[in-house]
């Protein structure tokens, strides 16, 4: 039987679940028996799961390497899924995950792209940074601000999710503001002036 273990919010427990089981058990550390009371159902296409540090969400990779989050912890409700499904995840695991200290705003930095939502929050709308290239992402600090990632075979570099830094950078670069051209690459909601008059 192949199952994967990971620690669990409620202390003294292990969360346990074995693969073919879309169930997440809490097993007790003091007794090695199962805490049914803790015990989280979830959908079919379940091929790993997870509770996060709360114990309110539950990060999910389906069997299409898919991630979804499902919020899991209220009374008197069946567990639901808030997010996704999202993906597919990089074939070769170079990408980064997880919930932003022990609040509910997850990161998912996968393929060409890093997203962040506040996944209690039905009304936000998240926040995106898009790449033009596909990207290996090899670690990730716990906020999912700084990560590691490959650029080619010999060298690995650490990128900084700053906008202010960004901008700043952008704005000494180029010496002026973006024109209407160039800012089709970018969001929508990208203020109309970035860089102050002069480009500094």
């Amino acid at each position: 039987m192949e199952f994967t273990a990971f620690f669990h919010p409620e202390p003294g427990h292990v969360q346990i679940l074995v693969a073919g089981e879309p169930v997440i058990r809490a097993v007790s550390l003091r007794t090695g028996k199962e805490n049914k009371r803790l015990q989280v159902e979830l959908g079919p296409d379940v091929s790993t799961a997870v509770l996060d540090r709360s114990g309110d969400f539950a990060v999910v990779q389906t069997k299409g390497s898919m991630v979804e989050v499902w919020s899991v912890r209220r009374e008197g409700q069946a567990p639901r899924r808030v997010l996704g499904p999202v993906g597919p995840l990089d074939q070769f695991g170079d990408f980064q995950h997880g919930f932003q200290g022990d609040g509910s705003k997850y990161f998912l930095a996968n393929g060409n792209s890093i997203r962040f939502q506040d996944v209690a929050d039905p009304d936000d709308r998240g926040e995106s940074y898009v790449f033009a290239e596909e990207q290996e992402f090899l670690s990730a600090s716990q906020d999912g601000r700084t990560l590691l990632r490959r650029i080619d075979k010999e060298v690995v570099n650490i990128l900084h999710l700053d906008p202010k830094l960004w901008k700043k950078d952008l704005c000494i670069t180029l010496g002026r503001d973006l024109t209407a051209d160039e800012r089709r690459g970018f969001p929508t909601w990208l203020p109309d002036r970035i860089c102050p008059p002069g480009g500094r």
